[in-house]
């Protein structure tokens, strides 16, 4: 069976977008994208350097949620 190449392969991952993604801000900050989200919605599960590290790379991006979520 045939690999199927990854999206780095493909040159996809590191495409121009329009907007910074929650995975762009993750990719920065050095987490998980679910990490990410739970600064977002439950900052209180995630430690606070990570948070900040966190933050720091949602300004940095200029990530805004998509309000229609």
């Amino acid at each position: 069976m045939e690999r199927m190449p990854s999206s780095d392969e493909t040159g996809t991952a590191d495409a121009p977008r329009g907007r910074p993604t929650l995975r762009d801000v993750a990719r920065r900050a050095g987490v998980s994208h679910m990490t990410v989200s739970r600064v977002l919605t439950r900052p209180a599960t995630v430690a606070a350097a990570t948070a900040a590290r966190v933050r720091k790379a949602i300004a940095s991006t200029g990530y805004r949620p998509d309000p229609a979520l």
